[in-house]
């Protein structure tokens, strides 16, 4: 039986029926959803029941597909449209936060465990043009263990049974060896009935992500955020959780799409193919279990970084360029007082303990153009202009958008070198970190 995937990328209309609980079938309404990552999830309704509360957290119904579905509030019909036509009815379009289909489920209710992946996943892990050499693990790829959770990386594969069509897919030089491979195969497949013959189409790999106590659909996604957000910084694009199964203690399984929105310049990022090679960082470059196990440590105090990745746009203004020099120098600051540099040299030192040969000669270069100073001089004096009003703007007027896009794109770099050298990676690392990602 082939399970029905419910990608985070595609798009998904739905008709149904609506109602608060299986208790009150009677009270009901149709209703459309809707959802893209766009758009996010979109309830639009005609209620003509009377009785149908103005507020409710969650709604259950049954789909046009004839699944079981939760939607999950909360919902506040109040502010919705009125028809004063001879049936009284509200109308309108409500947004949501999550779809649950295969299931109805109450408020908070509690899962064990889920399974998801993210795009480009499988390019992170493996080549893709190189997929046919690896072989299929039924078992446990990768185990990271934690306090809290446990996640492990895993295989699933698609086949096609090729028992009674062998013959025909078996092209040789020499007729006559193709013929004894046949032979002998055919002789193994009679030995039993039951024995058959599979081709591997794809190979893919997913996390199975389990938390230690049962724990709501909103905890439940929060982490696989923070998982698929550490990605988005190892790839340098942005990075979502996809096709996301959660699982109760029982066993039973549900599907979910999440109602997030997201621009259409990052969808269109996130869908790109980037090569396993020119990752800034792939599975052979990372220690996933110190690195998984301390990003959770320290996510609270990334979360702003972390979504300059996840929800990266590649296109600037000069607003958003004033403001990314500014966040990232105050960034560069406090890592210059969590490495004990701050007094002397707050912006300065920790360029010396992190930049590359290349990232420091792309910082004074833009510079070099304009004036003398040093570096330190600079960057002090271009967020004193940026920050300040009043100040006079030798800088500002000397510098076009493309400098200051470069300038907080490099200074961007040593916020997350910082980030990097607290997840494990060694100072050889970042460096190739930052030279694939100044190329």
């Amino acid at each position: 039986m082939i399970t029905q995937k419910y990608s985070s990328f595609e798009q998904y209309e739905f008709i149904g029926e609506f109602f608060i609980s299986e208790c009150s079938c009677k009270t009901k309404f149709p209703g459309r959803v809707k959802y893209d990552l766009e758009s996010g999830l979109t309830l639009s309704f005609n209620i003509a029941e009377k009785n149908f509360p103005m507020k409710t957290d969650i709604l259950i119904g049954i789909l046009d597909n004839g699944k079981k579905c939760t939607l999950v509030g909360p919902f506040d019909f109040s502010q919705s449209g009125v028809r004063m036509g001879n049936v009284y009815t509200r109308f309108g379009s409500h947004e949501f936060n999550f779809l649950i289909i295969g299931e109805f489920t109450i408020f908070n209710e509690q899962y064990k465990s889920a399974h998801f992946n993210f795009s480009n996943m499988q390019e992170f892990f493996y080549p893709q043009g190189w997929i046919n050499n690896v072989e299929f693990d039924e078992g446990v790829i990768d185990k990271i263990e934690c306090a809290d959770w446990i996640l492990e990386v895993r295989n699933k594969a698609t086949v096609i049974d090729i028992t009674h069509n062998f013959n025909n897919l078996i092209i040789a030089s020499d007729k006559s060896v193709a013929n004894k491979i046949i032979t002998s195969v055919n002789e193994i497949l009679a030995e039993s009935e039951n024995n058959s013959l599979l081709l591997r189409k794809t190979l893919e790999f997913y996390f199975l992500y389990e938390s230690t106590n049962e724990i709501n659909i909103h905890s439940m996604y929060e982490s696989l955020y923070r998982i698929s957000s550490l990605f988005s910084i190892f790839m340098n694009i942005p990075v979502f959780p996809d096709e996301v199964t959660l699982i109760k203690s029982d066993k039973s399984s549900v599907k979910i799409l999440a109602g997030q929105k997201t621009e259409a310049r990052t969808i269109e990022l996130a869908r790109s193919r980037p090569s396993h090679h020119l990752m800034p960082i792939n599975r052979k470059s990372v220690n996933l279990n110190e690195s998984l196990i301390k990003w959770f440590e320290l996510y609270d105090n990334y979360k702003v970084l972390s979504t300059t990745f996840q929800y990266e746009t590649n296109f600037r203004t000069l607003h958003t360029a004033y403001s990314d020099i500014i966040l990232y120098l105050a960034n560069i600051e406090a890592i210059a007082i969590d490495i004990g540099t701050h007094k002397k040299y707050k912006y300065i030192s920790p360029i010396n303990k992190y930049a590359s040969r290349e990232l420091t000669k792309s910082l004074e270069t833009i510079f070099k153009r304009v004036n003398t100073n040093d570096l330190g001089t600079n960057l002090s004096d271009i967020r004193g202009e940026l920050a300040h009003e009043g100040r006079p703007k030798k800088l500002m007027y000397e510098l076009d958008i493309v400098d200051y896009i470069d300038i907080a794109s490099l200074l961007k770099l040593i916020v997350v070198s910082h980030l990097l050298s607290k997840l494990g990676f060694n100072i050889r690392d970042i460096h190739a970190y930052q030279v694939k990602l100044i190329q």
